[in-house]
């Protein structure tokens, strides 16, 4: 397991100065926020790969992952994200994380979902990135059975689950016994803490330790 930390965390700052701050950290590895609205540290079709490699160089970091989330359901969404693949892509990114968005059972909002990975994940897998889809909470996949329903649904290469345990908390899972059925179908993982099912950050109430070695 390798561990990084997300610009999005100093959303205040702009991408050379997240940068510094997650290197002054200690990590070497990043993910980049390019999520609309809310961070946009790169944003594909605007800012150069090869500008964004030397601000990365100059900190010592590696971008692994690109947090691009949005509705997926959404046809007009999907150009944009493509073009975050294909940043990706330019700088030797393993996995872009985003939710499905939709709503949770709608079947509609479920067969939107599936008809967009369908369509992304072998343009990812052209590229060498793949697809990280979070199960999160209020969107069409948001806990552990429909992420397994989804994989289920969609045995292609391209795409696997982004596991966010504080989702799967909030909506009652287990995360440890999600952890051991997910665990090998993962793209990536976001670690965050929380104490109750409405609060996104506390003092270690889930059992990391526990979930860890099956990630």
């Amino acid at each position: 397991m390798r561990l990084g930390c997300n610009t999005v965390l100093f959303s205040a700052r702009d991408l050379p100065g997240a940068l510094e701050r997650v290197a002054w950290c200690g990590f070497t590895e990043v993910e980049l926020a390019a999520i609309p609205g809310m961070c946009e540290h790169v944003v594909p079709g605007h800012d150069d790969p090869v500008r964004v490699k030397a601000q990365l160089e100059e900190v010592g970091l590696r971008a692994v992952a690109i947090e691009a989330a949005t509705n997926l359901t959404d046809p007009n969404n999907l150009p944009r994200f493509i073009s975050v693949l294909r940043f990706a892509a330019a700088l030797g990114i393993e996995v872009v994380n985003t939710g499905s968005g939709g709503k949770t059972g709608n079947v509609e909002s479920e067969q939107a979902a599936y008809a967009a990975i369908r369509q992304l994940a072998p343009l990812a897998s052209d590229l060498g990135v793949r697809v990280g889809i979070k199960a999160h909470v209020n969107q069409a996949i948001d806990n552990t059975a429909r992420a397994l329903q989804a994989l289920d649904a969609l045995p292609i290469p391209g795409w696997g689950i982004n596991f966010d345990a504080s989702h799967l908390y909030r909506l009652g899972d287990d995360v440890v016994a999600s952890a051991r059925l997910l665990g090998p179908r993962l793209a990536s993982v976001h670690i965050r803490d929380t104490m109750e099912k409405i609060i996104p950050i506390g003092p270690l109430k889930l059992r990391f330790l526990a979930v860890a070695p099956l990630i």
